[in-house]
């Protein structure tokens, strides 16, 4: 079975940056196909994994489809103007 994109990732006007969220369980295998999904649209995915959610899938699974790096644990996360996205560590 292949996901599907919904529409609105797929018109003109588009995301062009996205945070994917991923926590522990059994979607977290189908959020890879969806992050290669969204990279072969152009969207620039930074992705965001619970400590559970490694367990199910490696942060590098998931570097390598996005060609960004993967954040893992508490993390604060902080989005500023043009989509520039800064993580910090949570205190």
């Amino acid at each position: 079975m292949f996901l599907r994109l919904p529409t609105i990732l797929m018109s003109d006007y588009s995301i062009k940056n996205l945070l994917l969220g991923i926590s522990g369980g059994i979607a977290a295998y189908k959020s890879a196909e969806l992050v290669r999904l969204l990279v072969k649209q152009d969207i620039n995915v930074h992705v965001v994994m619970t400590e559970s959610a490694t367990r199910f899938v490696t942060p590098l699974t998931f570097q390598a489809l996005s060609g960004n790096p993967v954040h893992t644990g508490l993390w604060m996360i902080v989005v500023a103007a043009a989509w520039r996205i800064s993580i910090f560590p949570a205190k």
